[in-house]
């Protein structure tokens, strides 16, 4: 799989982005290599790096567990060590790749594959998708894998809390957890499309209530169902929503 680095706000940090997943190949890093292409990137589940016996400069970006950006290292020469105490991962660049860039602390990046980033857009955009849940395990699974595909994902919200998003219009389509209550939730994206009519909203629903009365004309998938039946269904409330309507 051909990964590439994404940005928050769709860009993307680096289009080739290898991931070092083997003990061989962290050991190895980029040694014996001449240099790093412009939009080539190195992922490192580590919180420390050295350069010894490197032959060019690297922009080093430090990533907590939620790839959030905790330190960044401009033009790290060879023969320096660089660490972050609690970094769970560090992504390895072409030197003045993150000053170019205006990469800052706090940005969470994304891991995804090239073509199904290219999957999710529309329109020339990337599709932005906010979770509706109070169920914390639901809210994780379906964020990394919504990211791993490309999406833009909002952090797991409380659904009472995704209004002001919709009021922003900073969400195309929300993926609202209809797992405790199916009448509840449908409610509730009723109120959503009154707010934001060209916003999209798709019930995550227990799979005996997929598609049942209680829904009305309202798109529904099954919780835990196959993941590319949530994707399929975004993309679809997205094109009616906002390209058709």
């Amino acid at each position: 799989m051909e990964l590439a680095l994404r940005r928050p706000d769709g860009s993307l940090l680096a289009t080739r982005c290898t991931v070092a997943d083997s003990p061989g190949q962290r050991a190895r890093g980029l040694l014996g290599r001449d240099k790093l292409e412009r939009g080539e990137g190195l992922y490192l589940a580590t919180s420390s790096i050295h350069t010894h016996f490197m032959r060019f400069a690297i922009d080093a970006v430090f990533l907590d567990e939620d790839m959030q950006v905790v330190r960044i290292k401009h033009s790290l020469k060879p023969w320096r060590f660089a660490l972050r105490r609690g970094a769970a991962a560090v992504v390895e660049l072409e030197a003045g790749t993150c000053e170019r860039a205006g990469l800052g602390l706090g940005e969470r990046l994304a891991l995804v594959d090239r073509e199904a980033f290219n999957g999710a857009e529309q329109n020339g955009r990337t599709i932005r998708v906010a979770i509706g849940t109070r169920d914390r395990r639901f809210g994780r699974v379906a964020g990394f894998l919504l990211s791993r595909n490309g999406f833009i994902v909002d952090d797991s919200n409380d659904p009472s809390g995704l209004a002001d998003l919709l009021g922003r219009g900073a969400v195309d389509v929300v993926l609202l957890d209809a797992g405790e209550s199916l009448a509840g939730a449908a409610r509730t994206a009723r109120a959503f499309e009154a707010l934001a009519p060209d916003v999209g909203v798709v019930l995550a629903v227990n799979e005996d209530h997929a598609g049942g009365p209680s829904a009305g004309d309202l798109v529904t998938v099954p919780k835990w169902g196959s993941f590319d039946e949530v994707i399929d269904a975004l993309e679809r409330s997205f094109a009616t929503t906002r390209l058709d309507g």
